[in-house]
C-alpha cells in the first residue's frame, strides 16, 4: 500500500486575488485549502476552477455547494491512488461536538462565522478594516497548548495586504471560534441560531491510501509547527486589541478625527474589502 506525506507547510489561499468573484469566495478559498490538504498537497486547483464546480457565477455560497466542489474531485484523487475525503455539512450541531471533531478526531472543518465578533473581540485577528458579516475561515485539528485550546486557522482574509493585517495561519483560540461561529446572520440579519451554541460549516476528513480502512481520527498535521503566538506577541495582541477599541470610541466621539489621523496607525495599502460570502 502506498504511502503518502506533505513535503512542505499548507499555504493560505487569499480569497482576494483580482478575480471577478473575489467579494464572495472565502468559501471558494477554503475549499481550495481543503483539497490541498486532504490531498497531502497534491492537489491544488486555482479558486475560478473550484467556483466553477459549485454552480454560480458570482453570489455567496454555502456548505453544500462546498461539499458539491470538494466531492467533484474524486477521480483526482482515485488517480493518485487516495479515497476521496470524507465530507459532510453540518447546520445546528454543538459546540462541543466541533472541538471534539477539530481535537480528538482532527477532522478539518471549514466553518461559518460571523466575522464582526472576530473585531469586537479578537482585534488582532481581524484581517479586515470594515467587513463585519458572514465569513468561512478553514480550520485543522486543534491542539491544547499551555493549557489553552487553540486552533490552526487559515483565514482567507488574512493575507498582510495592509499594515497590521494577519498574514498567513494563526492560532485561534477555540473560544473566539466558538464565539464567532455561533453568531452567523441569515439574510435579514437575524443570529441563525439565537440564544443557542451552535455552528454551521462542512467537515473534512484526510484522504486514505485507497485500500486503508477509516478508523475515525485522521493523521495530525506534521507542518502544524510551533505556536505562531509567543507570550510576547499575545502581548502585542492585546495592546491591538485596545488600539482598535480607543480608534471606535475616537470615531464615535470626535467630530475632528482627521486631525488626530496622524497619530493613528495607518495602512493604505490595498483598500479591496469582501462582499457577505456566507450564505447559510
Amino acid at each position: 500500500m502506498a504511502s503518502f506525506e506533505r513535503t512542505g507547510p499548507l499555504l493560505l489561499e487569499p480569497q482576494l486575488d483580482g478575480s471577478a468573484t473575489e467579494s464572495y469566495d472565502c468559501g471558494v478559498a477554503a475549499c481550495v485549502m481543503a483539497l490541498d490538504d486532504a490531498s497531502y498537497g497534491l492537489i491544488r486547483p486555482s479558486t475560478e476552477a473550484v467556483r466553477k464546480r459549485m454552480g454560480g457565477d458570482r453570489d455567496a455560497t454555502n456548505p453544500d455547494q462546498w461539499k458539491a466542489a470538494i466531492d467533484s474531485y474524486a477521480d483526482r484523487f482515485t488517480t493518485l491512488g487516495l479515497q476521496s475525503p470524507r465530507t459532510a455539512v453540518v447546520r445546528g450541531r454543538s459546540q462541543a461536538e466541533l472541538w471534539r471533531l477539530l481535537h480528538e478526531r482532527r477532522r478539518r472543518v471549514i466553518v461559518a462565522l460571523h466575522y464582526g465578533t472576530v473585531a469586537k473581540e479578537r482585534r488582532a485577528l481581524w484581517a479586515s478594516r470594515s467587513y463585519r458579516g458572514n465569513h468561512a475561515v478553514y480550520l485543522r485539528a486543534a491542539r491544547i497548548i499551555d493549557e489553552r485550546r487553540k486552533v490552526p486557522a487559515y483565514d482567507p482574509l488574512a493575507d498582510g495586504r495592509f499594515k497590521g493585517c494577519p498574514n498567513g495561519r494563526r492560532q485561534w483560540p477555540f473560544w473566539l471560534v466558538r464565539a464567532a461561529s455561533g453568531y452567523v446572520r441569515d439574510a435579514k440579519g437575524r443570529r441563525l441560531y439565537p440564544g443557542e451554541d451552535r455552528w454551521i460549516g462542512l467537515v473534512v476528513s484526510k484522504a486514505r491510501p485507497i485500500g486503508e480502512p477509516d478508523q475515525g481520527v485522521d493523521p495530525g498535521d506534521p507542518d502544524a509547527g510551533d505556536p505562531d503566538l509567543p507570550d510576547a506577541t499575545e502581548l502585542l495582541e492585546v495592546v491591538a486589541d485596545t488600539a482598535g477599541e480607543l480608534e471606535e470610541h475616537i470615531e464615535a466621539m470626535s467630530a475632528s478625527l482627521d486631525a488626530l489621523r496622524p497619530w493613528l496607525p495607518t495602512a493604505s495599502e490595498s483598500g479591496s474589502e469582501p462582499a457577505d460570502g456566507v450564505r447559510p
